[in-house]
Formats: structure tokens, sequence, C-alpha cells
């Protein structure tokens, strides 16, 4: 809908308050008429004594945060366009972990940032983007800072520009996709940090970052802004002063509003003080749970059975992980199959522990008579064999040994009964991209495999975590006593 710019309003002079009023109504994109005539209904009324008081009731009534009004102080030229020494970009590595500052994009250039990134891209682990006190700037730097590095080749749709186009063609609205410079874009986990304080420019950077990676937002909010302000400068009582009008306004991909509305809500809220420490602990299980297990490895017998789950690779997400656990079970011999089978032909390695994903994948592990049925048995070796075909489809995943809560309060004197058996089980944790979320999966359950993440149960019974690895010997065990020794030290310590 075109939005009308008429209106009348009748002055014996023309003043600095009637200037800001008519490049408001003739830059300010106004969503749509009954936002613009609102506005000027409110405008039309103000009375206030003085100029300055006049023209900041202008300003707050846009509600916009760019909006502003600023005594004009004798270098503000120089510092538009120059870099503040003490907000200059910083780094350090903390747990293999790159940290990046960055307190402002104002008088930024783009070897600024790629100075505190290129020396330790390849041998940290992942990074984090510190944006809690950015409050904008420029945002060319940032932009090609992520298109150069870390956007993915595939474009995805970042948001709408809101605009007045040139003379009488009313309201534009401009889809910005993502663009890359990179033939092979940053792969690694990224951890952006926001606040309240994070605005503007530092905003664009965050859409950029969330359309074109998978980078996970933790903090709160951001403060909300779109921009492209116009300045005036207006003299009033022999001060100068710096107006800005916005004359763009922002909508995110996936929103119906402005940003100054919606703000960016991070992925995962966090407003304690470690939240540096909190995010490297989230890139270290991620990084973990991308990583290949002694017992879990993507062998030639893995990838050769993940090929046959979802061979046109259409499926994502948890919809994906459903179809690999349909696929285990369509793997798993019944309890009268598997003992027959060990009956006919004595199998020489059967132990739960002492076995890896590919030896329970070989074709000479299928039970005779079979296709795909294997010498399976328990959620020791189900695990294994879950985890190395979820990373060979991408998904990263972590083993999770528990002990059933009841079992424990029941049986205080289990480490010196050898005739009570432990009742435990393996769960798996997956991280889904799409959803910047971890889950936890059962994977050998007809019904209920997939659970929030850390809920440890089966039907009624609840189950306590006690070692998490990519395998057991990532756990520290190699069989069952390891095992039980470790589940003491852990009820004890």
């Amino acid at each position: 809908m075109s939005v009308e710019r008429i209106y009348e309003i009748e002055r014996e002079e023309k003043d600095y308050p009637s200037q800001i009023l008519t490049q408001i109504a003739t830059t300010y994109p106004f969503l749509n008429d009954e936002e613009y005539k609102k506005y000027m209904e409110k405008a039309t009324k103000i009375e206030k004594e003085g100029a300055l008081e006049e023209i900041n009731e202008l300003i707050e009534l846009l509600n916009n945060p760019h909006a502003s009004i600023r005594k004009k102080s004798s270098n503000y030229e120089t510092q538009k366009r120059s870099l503040d020494p003490e907000r200059a970009p910083s780094s350090e590595v903390i747990d293999n972990i790159l940290y990046i500052k960055i307190p402002t994009l104002s008088g930024i250039k783009l070897t600024d940032l790629e100075d505190q990134f290129l020396p330790y891209k390849d041998s940290t682990d992942g990074i984090i983007i510190d944006l809690r006190d950015n409050g904008g700037g420029q945002e060319a730097p940032a932009r090609n800072f992520a298109q150069k590095y870390f956007i993915n080749p595939e474009s995805n749709d970042m948001g709408t520009n809101i605009f007045l186009g040139p003379e009488d063609t009313g309201l534009q609205r401009v889809s910005l996709p993502t663009e890359s410079n990179s033939e092979n874009p940053y792969y690694k986990p990224i951890v952006i940090l926001t606040s309240t304080n994070t605005f503007s420019s530092a905003e664009r950077f965050i859409a950029t970052m969330k359309a074109g990676t998978n980078c996970v937002l933790i903090g709160t909010k951001t403060k909300g802004g779109s921009a492209n302000p116009i300045e005036s400068e207006v003299v009033i009582d022999g001060e100068t002063y710096i107006v800005k009008i916005p004359t763009w306004r922002f909508v995110l991909a996936g929103e119906t509003r402005p940003i100054e509305e919606t703000k960016i809500k991070p992925d995962i809220y966090y407003d304690k003080e470690d939240i540096i420490q909190y995010s490297i602990d989230y890139i270290k299980q991620i990084s973990r749970a991308k990583d290949e297990g002694p017992r879990t490895k993507i062998t030639e017998n893995v990838l050769k059975i993940s090929k046959e789950i979802d061979p046109k690779n259409k499926l994502s997400g948890l919809e994906l992980v459903e179809e690999v656990c349909r696929y285990i079970r369509s793997m798993m011999p019944s309890i009268e199959i598997l003992d027959k089978a060990r009956e006919n032909r004595p199998i020489p390695k059967i132990d739960k522990w002492d076995t890896s994903a590919d030896e329970l994948l070989d074709e000479n592990n299928l039970i005779s008579g079979h296709t795909r049925v294997r010498n399976i048995n328990g959620c020791t070796q189900i695990s294994y064999i879950t985890r190395a075909l979820l990373l060979a489809k991408g998904v990263p995943s972590l083993i999770v040994d528990t002990i059933e809560e009841d079992w424990l309060k029941d049986n205080p004197n289990w480490k010196n009964d050898e005739k009570i058996p432990v009742s435990g089980h393996y769960f798996v944790n997956v991280y889904i991209y799409d959803e910047k979320k971890w889950y936890t999966i059962n994977p050998g359950n007809k019904e209920e495999r997939i659970h929030m993440h850390e809920d440890y149960s089966m039907g009624n019974k609840k189950y306590i975590e006690f070692a998490k690895g990519r395998d057991t010997i990532d756990m520290g065990y190699l069989n069952m006593e390891d095992r039980l020794n470790k589940l003491e030290y852990s009820i004890n310590y």
C-alpha cells in the first residue's frame, strides 16, 4: 500500500521543528497509512515552549532508538570515522576456543577483524564473537567479514529492508539474501554473545550470520534498530545539534514486524556473569559430539550402512534421527533368534564393551539366513552403532551411561554384593543444527525414542547420568569392572 505524504501545518514562519517534521514525513518509512496518520495527528498537537523540546517530542513519538537529537561535539566528524583504540577488537584463546570481543563497528576496517581471527582459526576448536557492548557503526566491514569467512555458499533470506522509494513510488520492500565469498567457509562451532546493548549494524551482522551459518546466539535479546539515518544540523540558542532520522526499517527473516519491535532473540537465554565460560563449555560439547570415538569410527562398514538410510538425503533434523533409529531396529534380532544363532554358531566376541560399531555392522556379524539382522545385543552395542551412523549422516551425538534412580536407592550395598545386577541404560544425546538444540534419544525403543535433552527415562523409570562420551573408552572404561569403578567414584565424589 502506498503511503500518502500530504499534510498541512499552519505556522506563521518556518522553524526547525517544522523542518524536522517535514523530513520525517518525507523520509521515514511508516509501514502503512494508519501508522503515518496516527503519528502526524500526535505530532501536530505537540505543545512545547521551546524548539529543542518540540523536536525531542517529535523524535520520541517515532519510538525508534535510531531517531535522536544530540549536541554536536567539537570532534564529531573524527569520532564517526575513527576507531577508538580502547574499543578496538581484541581476542584471546581460552581452553582452545577463540574468543573475539568487538565493542564497536565505528571506524572499524575489515583488517581489524581479520587480525583477531586469522592467526587462530585453524588451531582452535570454535569461536565466540562477543557483541554484548556493540552499539553499531559501519555495517560494511562486518558484513564483508561474514561473507569472506563464515557464510555458506547456499543463499538464504536474512530479512527485508523497508524504505521510501524515489518520488511517488511509495514504500519499497527489498529482500536481502545472504552472499558468500568463501569456497571453504568456517565449519567449526560459532557462538555470538548478545545483550540489550547490541544494536544497529551489529544486529545486521547477527542477522547475516543467523541466516548463513549454524551459529548459536547466547545472551539476552538485542536493543532492536535499523537505520541508514539522515543527519541534519540545527542551531538552537547558539548550540549546534545533530538530528538523526532513520530511513530504513528492517524485518528479520521469519518475522512480520520491524526489528525495533521484535529485537533479535537469543537461541539460548543466559544472563549470568559466567556467560563466556558457559559458551566455551557449549562449544566444547558440540566439538566433542562431532568427533569419532575409538569404538564409533566412521569406517567403510559404517558408511555402507549409512548410505542405505535416507539414500536421497531428503531428511534432516529429528526426522533423520528417527530414520536412523528405525533402520537400527530392523537390524536387531529377537532374543529367540539371537539365542538360536549362538547355539548353532558360537560367536567368539559377545562382550558388550569389547567390540565396535565397525565390527557390529560388518557382514561377518550377520545372523545366518538374514540379510540385515545382526548379532547385536543390548543398549551398549546399540549406542555404538547409533552414534557411528549418526556421525556418518552429519548429526553430532554423545553416548550417555545412566543408572536407574530407584535401583540406587534400593541397593545401597550394590558394590559389595556380586549377586545384584546393575540396572542401567545407554541413551544418546543428539544435536540438531537447524534447531540449535540438544535432544536425548533411546534408539532401541519402539516408542518414546525422542526425549527432551537429559530426560533419561523409560516409562516410569528415571535414570541418572554418570558418564558421557564418544564411546565407553572415551568415558574411561574398557569392561564391566571399569564401569562399576567409575559408577562408584561418581556416587562417592
